[in-house]
Formats: structure tokens, sequence, C-alpha cells
């Protein structure tokens, strides 16, 4: 699954790099507020996630091949 939440996290940041506002701005915040919750003592700054550009992207990849996934 996580070839998959790649590629459509690549799609999705292709797609929306174009928009006005940007869905990083968006959800940039989200994608470290989830990894803290997972990682209380972890320090998000050191993590490969934090240099990830697709980071936010993949939050909203995963959750739509999981409803994909769920509609079959």
């Amino acid at each position: 699954m996580d070839d998959k939440i790649e590629v459509v996290a690549r799609a999705i940041k292709e797609c929306t790099d174009n928009f006005e506002s940007p869905v990083s701005l968006y959800i940039k915040g989200e994608a470290e507020h989830r990894w803290q919750e997972e990682n209380p003592d972890g320090d998000w700054d050191e993590t490969a996630e934090s240099r990830d550009e697709l980071v936010d992207y993949k939050i909203i990849a995963k959750a739509v091949l999981e409803k994909l996934r769920e509609a079959k």
C-alpha cells in the first residue's frame, strides 16, 4: 500500500501545486500533529517525515485509498 500512497500523493501534489492556495498550507501542520500524537516523546524536526515533501499529500492519499478499498 505504501507504493500506492506514494503514487497518489505525487498525483495530488502535481495537481494542487497550481492552486492559488496550495493544499500543503492547510495540512502541513496536520502531518506534524498526527506524528506527535503517535510519538509523544519524539522530536518531529529530527524525523524523515519532517523532510518528506509528500508527507502532507500522503495523508490525503492514504484516506482516499482506504475509502476506495472500503467501497469494493
